[in-house]
């Protein structure tokens, strides 16, 4: 009888005792290891292997065959123990052939253990699992491993055997697992590895899971890949929900790289951050953010559909990822960009904040704000806001407020413009200024060209409108719309002004008006220029005036005027001299003057003034002259001597005539 009840107290014993041991794989399978599948990540397995366990042997001193026992608590099943043969060791093991526990878990279902060996020390009770340890739960999950051992003083059981895992959704491997059932503390270690069944992957050397805290932390190197990219990290803590025990934060740090590819091409993303901070706002949707005390976070993109190259560098980068891939981020703190177009020159910027969309993936809308400078090729800019549309390959500058200091300004080559808004397109190198534009160039003289040598024209001209349009092709510069000119006291207005740098002309068209000044006659009579100085104004339709030429050629509706004469035509050339003043003229095509002060008045079909004679000869079929009192003269040419204020009438060649004409004071 005392040898039969013995029996059954080992098998009690070594039962409770198993249910320690193997009750601790139950948590792990429970729990299915919810610190390795963070949404994040997703990576393809590879071949998993095991290593066979070791046991100890000794003399037998009983053998029990056919074991079975339910323990229950308050009518409540707690586990069901079977063994197909239980042995008692001399050296105070026992050993369990064959073993499946069945745990029936508090918060309902069950959990199924089965090993090939199961030893236990009556003394120390320490216990060991040896053989094909399998734990399986009702919902697919699984724990596999070969060997395992008990610690009952501190209440640890370790495996140093390979440790698989899995459900449904991903399996992985350890080298090794510690569990301390006091701190309800797991610890994978020697290499983890997990692979989710659409291909993603974590990989680390230890992974510490405090099911209290519901934190898992990795204290050493981790890389998360998945097809679509990876992340690498020096250390990281995922914090669990309490709701449902997926990740809900994860914060990386130690140097953070990460990489992921631009399904849209061969192009990929790449980043760089001190640290990483995620938190879950949804089913698949992340909202991070990376930060740094030293060296920049960083953003690469290489090789996209619109550019070569493309790095973001910030102090301060949130961002949100969805299922597709990343959504939107923004910059806080020092934003500097490097942007290299596919058929454009290179950009680099500058802000104080950013804001950028991503379209699948791929970076799809750039916007810089506050205190943006930018350099494209030849173009220096400062802004408010600069946004970069990538679907129109569309660089967008804009104040954001109505004074003149934050007006958007950009410089070229000389030539300076400000507005509240300025468009510049990669596509044919194009610039777009709209609202209140002004600006000055030293790219084209004006009505006397710029002296450059002499350092007369170190401000060039300037220039107003509503809109301007610039293009690199050609040098070209456009303004419409209130179109203004000017450059000392000549100053040129129509509705639409265009500047051709590269072949140094100005046109203008539309109710075009402009001034020049009149050359100041000289007191020692060496310069017999007309007139005693002042200005004069052209009236016409068209304009165009080049540089190089030194001519201005005004067409339609043409007229002259100054203080002292009045001429209309059809067609006007002006010859500028070199300091701008109006060197001479000819008109053509029913010409008209009138000398306002006496008002005299000829006609002709051409007229043409040299103010170095001071000879303004009119030609016509025939030239006509009406003087204040009435009296008329025709001629085929009448020629007024401005200096001595005589005209001489010369007639056909047939039979010249010569009348010189007095007019009465």
């Amino acid at each position: 009888m005392t040898r039969r009840r013995a029996g059954v107290w080992i098998r009690r014993v070594t039962g409770v005792l198993l249910v320690a041991i193997l009750g601790s794989l139950a948590v792990i399978g429970a729990h299915r290891y919810r610190i390795l599948k963070p949404q994040l990540l997703r990576m393809l397995p590879e071949a998993l292997t095991g290593g066979p366990g070791a046991g100890a042997n000794g003399t037998a001193v009983g053998v029990y065959h056919g074991f079975e026992h339910t323990e229950s608590l308050a009518g409540k099943p707690v586990f069901e123990l079977r063994a197909s043969e239980t042995l008692g060791l001399v050296s105070g093991w026992y050993s369990l052939e064959g073993v499946t526990l069945k745990l029936f878990r508090k918060g309902g279902g069950t959990a199924v253990l089965r090993c090939d060996r199961a030893r236990f020390n009556a003394k120390t009770r320490a216990a060991e699992l040896d053989g094909s340890v399998h734990l399986e739960l009702d919902d697919g999950s699984f724990v596999d491993t070969s060997t395992g051992r008990f610690d009952p003083r501190r209440r640890i059981f370790r495996s140093t055997s390979e440790v698989f895992f899995g459900d449904h959704s991903l399996i992985g491997r350890a080298g090794s697992l510690r569990y301390d059932l006091g701190r309800d503390r797991i610890e994978l270690g020697n290499g983890v590895r997990v692979f989710g069944a659409d291909g993603a992957t974590m990989q680390t050397d230890r992974v510490v899971y405090d099911r209290r805290a519901l934190t898992v932390t990795v204290p050493g190197r981790c890389v998360l890949t998945d097809p679509g990219g990876s992340i690498d990290a020096g250390r990281g803590t995922i914090t669990l929900s309490e709701r449902d025990g997926r990740p809900e934060r994860i914060d990386l740090v130690d140097g953070v790289r990460f990489v992921w590819a631009d399904p849209r091409g061969p192009g990929e993303g790449r980043g760089t951050a001190e640290r990483l901070l995620l938190s879950r706002e949804g089913a698949g949707t992340w909202r991070g953010r990376a930060r740094t005390r030293g060296p920049w976070v960083e953003l690469e993109f290489v090789e996209g559909p619109d550019f070569l190259y493309r790095r973001i560098r910030t102090w301060e980068l949130e961002f949100v990822v969805g299922p597709d891939g990343p959504r939107s981020a923004r910059t806080k703190g020092m934003t500097c960009l490097t942007d290299l177009p596919a058929d454009a020159d290179v950009r680099f910027a500058e802000s104080r904040d950013g804001m950028f969309r991503f379209d699948g993936n791929g970076l799809s809308d750039m916007e810089l704000s506050r205190e943006v400078r930018l350099f494209a090729g030849p173009f220096r800019a400062t802004a408010d806001l600069a946004r970069f549309v990538a679907s129109v390959r569309t660089v967008v500058l804009q104040s954001g407020h109505a004074s003149d200091a934050s007006r958007v300004h950009v410089v070229r080559d000389g030539t300076e413009v400000w507005a509240k808004e300025i468009q510049m397109k990669e596509e044919g190198r194009v610039m777009t200024a709209r609202g209140d534009v002004q600006g000055r160039t030293t790219r084209v003289g004006f009505a006397g060209g710029l002296e450059e040598e002499s350092g007369t024209a170190e401000e060039g001209i300037r220039f107003a409108a509503q809109t301007l349009e610039a293009s690199s092709a050609g040098g070209r510069v456009t303004l419409r719309r209130d179109a203004r000119v000017w450059q000392g006291p000549r100053l040129l207005l129509a509705e639409e002004i265009e500047f051709d740098e590269e072949h140094r002309t100005l046109d203008a068209v539309g109710n075009v008006r402009m001034t020049m000044p009149l050359p100041v006659e000289a007191d020692d009579g060496d310069d017999p220029g007309a007139g005693g100085g002042g200005e004069a104004l052209i009236v016409a339709r068209l304009l165009h005036y080049s540089e190089r030429e030194g001519k201005a050629v005004f067409k339609g509706g043409v007229r002259l005027s100054d203080p002292e004469h009045m001429l209309s035509a059809a067609k006007l050339t002006a010859t500028i001299g070199e300091t701008g003043e109006l060197e001479g003229f000819v008109a053509e095509g029913q010409v008209v003057i009138e000398e306002t002060a006496v008002r005299r008045r000829m006609t002709g079909d051409t007229a043409r003034y040299t103010r170095k004679t001071g000879e303004l000869v009119v030609t016509g079929n025939p030239a006509r002259l009406v003087d204040e009192k009435g009296n008329v003269v025709t001629s085929r040419s009448l020629t007024w001597h401005r200096p001595d204020d005589t005209v001489t009438v010369a007639g056909e060649e047939e039979a010249p005539t010569e009348t010189i004409y007095h007019p009465e004071g």
